[in-house]
């Protein structure tokens, strides 16, 4: 298999992995998905430094004495010890092809999202012939059971998600199970090609991921949206002072009566009011905080009904605890800015708060393809150890 398709082919799977309805990497498929990295890293003789090995042990370590902690080594404590290795491979793998293959698979993403959700929008019959269609896919990991207890119950097109939610308007999720999770990723697709590109904010590309961040409807996404084309103004060399500042006025304001409509303000007040709910953004920081003092500030811990919060911020401090907490966040930054071609330190660390803000609402942070991002953020030496013979 030639290195891009590959490369291309690696990071389809850790996108499937992150967040589809009917997808998800069980311990079965983590060994085989491991005996064919191994296998590649030996054929292309790609050396594996001291230093991200040092790493992944760390990471390692956490979740051995995690299980250690709950007094059992379960086999999800193995098959998650197995797919942190795979990210850990796939990132060596894809590290060279990164930047072009995630922005090329999230472009083609975005146009084909874009095209469904609009014809969905235009038609309700097509939503019926849509859904026929994905009700006849296999849903693998899209049980009943989860159908039943998910709060956002759907059907997968595999590169398009069917809601069965009863939206006011009808929202676009692309392939994943939320559309707030497919405005993060293509956000950050949209922050790498634009700090990859001059800041084009006008390029076909940039207009194409904006327009897919619009079509989420997503609070934080347009929250990042509106921080994007703030951020593209100030940086503009073709707009002079006085109108960057109108701009920077303007837009807030446009962006505030979007969230004053009714269907937008429901869905900000309802988490809100959700405040002491698990389910609430807001109150997510503060459970997390509770729930790691009740564990461990070392290692974090992992109980699945804790997974409710949806807050990608402070869900890394649950999971990992706070000393890899800080870990993970130093190497994300070091991770997005190899992934950078800017050379503007200040322009990179500002481009990352859109991702920040993004993730705000989601627990994408837990993921396979951010922590890909972070072990990308510990690969830069020659100096290892090569699984060639």
């Amino acid at each position: 298999m030639p290195n891009i398709r590959r490369s291309y082919f690696l990071l389809i799977l850790l996108l499937m992995f992150s967040g589809t309805p009917c997808f998800s990497m069980d311990s079965e498929l983590a060994l085989l998905l491991f005996v064919f990295l191994v296998y590649n890293i030996n054929k292309d003789r790609i050396k594996i430094s001291f230093k991200s090995i040092g790493i992944l042990a760390l990471f390692l370590s956490v979740i051995i004495l995690r299980g250690i902690y709950r007094d059992t080594f379960a086999i999800y404590d193995f098959s998650q010890l197995i797919i942190f290795i795979d990210i850990f491979l796939i990132v060596y793998l894809v590290k060279n092809d990164f930047l072009h293959c995630y922005v090329n698979i999230m472009k083609w993403s975005a146009l084909i999202s874009i095209v469904l959700w609009g014809a969905i929008q235009l038609s309700g019959t097509f939503y019926n012939v849509l859904l026929s269609f994905a009700e006849m896919l296999p849903q693998f990991g899209n049980t009943a059971e989860y159908m039943q207890d998910s709060s956002n119950p759907s059907y997968s097109l595999y590169v398009f998600t069917v809601s069965l939610r009863d939206y006011a308007i009808e929202r676009n999720s692309g392939f994943t199970y939320e559309p707030g999770l497919y405005a993060v990723y293509i956000t950050l697709a949209l922050v790498i090609h634009l700090m990859s590109n001059g800041i084009n904010i006008y390029s076909k590309v940039s207009i194409l991921f904006l327009l897919t961040i619009i079509s989420t409807f997503s609070t934080a996404g347009y929250a990042s949206f509106t921080l994007i084309i703030i951020l593209a103004i100030i940086f503009s060399r073709k707009i002079n002072a006085l109108f960057k500042i109108l701009m920077c006025l303007l837009i807030p304001s446009i962006v505030g009566y979007i969230f004053s409509l009714e269907f937008m303000s429901e869905k900000i007040s309802t988490n809100i009011e959700l405040d002491g709910n698990t389910q609430s953004r807001f109150y997510a920081i503060i459970y997390h905080w509770e729930m790691i003092k009740e564990t461990s500030y070392i290692i974090g811990c992992y109980y699945r009904d804790t997974e409710i919060s949806p807050n990608g911020l402070t869900m890394v401090l649950l999971r990992w605890g706070i000393p890899i907490s800080i870990v993970y966040y130093i190497l994300l930054f070091k991770g997005l800015f190899s992934q950078f071609r800017e050379k503007n330190i200040i322009k990179k660390t500002l481009y990352i708060l859109p991702i920040l803000v993004v993730v705000f609402s989601q627990v994408a942070t837990v993921y396979p393809l951010f922590y890909a991002i972070v072990m990308m953020g510990c690969i830069d030496s020659n100096k290892g150890i090569s699984m060639a013979k």
